[in-house]
């Protein structure tokens, strides 16, 4: 070893300078993995908001008769199906009176042709609930896409009629529609919710950080809202969601554009 190389090593500082750069490296790379994560998992978010709430916007427009002005609720469509997959479509009635109801319940379910229409009548004793299924599969469906539900309860005194419609989008994946849900909704949370802990835990002084886990809880509030079959309030958080998006990257513009501002 050179005199020069023995000089370089008896620094006092030589050693906090090579340890002060791995640090900084080894921040520099969980701030980046922490970024992919949040990107990730939002744009995962993204894809279930929009193509459930797509596939219930289109029922809207299908051609169901409207027949009542109150919404019926306790209706369960899956959100996605194979083309070959068969799946239950679920209602929960009940009886909030206290007097024995015995209502109608009408169904129409997409098909080629005509929709597949059938009734059923319950019977509910003051207080009780009964649970109701329809299988759906290969048959309903139709615009080559999707399968298409009506459910209408017909009026029972003292109940007014109450409708509801859903609909489920048909996507060639190997994966179950019953998987495939649930595994794109832990990976949306997953990669969020680890993204905005590993930026916080790096300390981030970014002005985009300032919106970024706003705009990770927008995008969760979504997808709550397109799974439970709500989709106007979807259509909703879907625009506050662009909103903040577009906050978000004018904040990161400008601070590419002035760095001293991202410092706190």
């Amino acid at each position: 070893m050179g005199c020069a190389d023995k000089t370089l090593l008896e620094k006092p500082y030589f050693i906090q300078r090579v340890l002060a750069k791995i640090l900084f490296t080894m921040k520099s790379f969980r701030t980046h993995v922490g970024l992919i994560l949040y990107g990730a998992g939002g744009i995962i978010g993204l894809v279930i908001v929009v193509l459930s709430t797509w596939a219930d916007l289109e029922a809207q427009f299908y051609g169901f008769d409207r027949r009542a002005s109150a919404v019926l609720t306790g209706v369960s469509c899956p959100v996605w199906m194979t083309p070959t997959e068969q799946a239950q479509v679920t209602l929960r009635l009940s009886n909030p009176t206290d007097r024995r109801l015995s209502p109608v319940v009408r169904t129409a379910i997409s098909t080629p042709l005509l929709p597949e229409v059938s009734l059923r009548r319950v019977d509910l004793e003051p207080g009780e609930s009964a649970t109701l299924t329809w299988t759906i599969g290969p048959q309903h469906i139709d615009l080559k896409r999707f399968i298409f539900v009506d459910v209408l309860v017909y009026a029972a005194y003292p109940l007014l009629d109450r409708q509801t419609m859903c609909g489920v989008l048909i996507l060639p994946l190997p994966i179950p529609g019953r998987w495939l849900t649930p595994l794109t909704l832990l990976a949306s949370l997953a990669g969020m919710g680890v993204g905005v802990w590993m930026l916080w835990r790096q300390r981030v002084t970014w002005l985009a950080w300032r919106t970024m886990p706003m705009l990770a809880l927008s995008i969760t509030v979504a997808m709550a809202f397109s799974l439970l079959g709500v989709w106007v309030w979807s259509l909703v958080a879907l625009v506050v969601i662009a909103l903040l998006f577009l906050i978000t990257l004018g904040l990161a513009l400008m601070g590419e554009r002035y760095p001293s501002l991202g410092v706190v």
